[in-house]
């Protein structure tokens, strides 16, 4: 989880590959964004690949929303080359559904923004830009 071959790896707290992988996605999560001459040009993120992946995305020329977030509805795992349909991440908590675009990492404060959509029960939305502490939070997932 290094960014520009040398610098040290991102601490759990800041890493988008451990929030993923405490969400139990990472194994989904893939880059390359589907796209390609066959549409084929992407692949699931190995360890320690995302958060480098992502920072580079963040620091490409304007305009930038930073790394698109997409992952397949089946895993790596499944059934040969049928890994589901390409989609963004997403993330339940009473009752709200969270889904993930994009990750922007700020150099700052060293840490990722996830633009993030909010649904709520009865289908309203709310879009906006959150700190992976932020989500942790709102999902209620624990730093372990």
């Amino acid at each position: 989880m290094t960014f520009s071959g040398g610098d040290e790896p991102l601490s759990r707290e800041f890493s988008l590959e451990a929030f993923l992988s405490d969400l139990g996605i990472l194994k989904y999560m893939i880059i390359g964004g589907g796209m390609g001459k066959y549409g084929m040009n992407w692949g699931h993120t190995d360890p320690g690949q995302l958060d480098s992946a992502a920072m580079e995305d963040s620091f490409r020329p304007a305009p930038n929303n930073g790394h698109k977030l997409e992952r397949t509805t089946h895993g790596p795992d499944y059934d040969g080359w049928n890994f589901g349909e390409i989609t963004s991440p997403s993330a339940t908590n009473d009752g709200l559904v969270f889904t993930f675009s994009h990750a922007k990492y700020e150099s700052s404060t060293g840490t990722f923004r996830i633009k993030t959509v909010v649904t709520k029960p009865d289908t309203t939305t709310v879009e906006s830009t959150f700190t992976l502490t932020e989500l942790r939070k709102m999902l209620g997932i624990p730093l372990e």
